[in-house]
């Protein structure tokens, strides 16, 4: 049987994006300001978008999308 894929989570943070990986084994570790690339290769990525509102609609995105122009979007860059 083989181990359970890394989860990512991506962020915006102070100084940039942060994506946070998550192994099956061992401590977080967090990638300051990652590229295309790293955000792609996630197997599972979970973005975290700050809000003030008390509703939350959760969106599905695809795969090929970029988080980024998602967020731009949304008004939180």
């Amino acid at each position: 049987m083989s181990a359970r894929p890394s989860e990512s989570l991506l962020r915006p943070g102070a100084a940039g994006w942060e994506l946070w990986k998550f192994p099956p084994k061992g401590a977080p570790a967090v990638e300051m300001d990652p590229t295309p690339k790293a955000i792609a290769s996630a197997p599972q990525l979970l973005l975290a978008l700050p809000t003030r509102d008390i509703l939350a609609v959760p969106l599905w995105i695809s795969a090929q999308g970029d988080a980024r122009e998602l967020a731009k979007a949304q008004g939180t860059l």
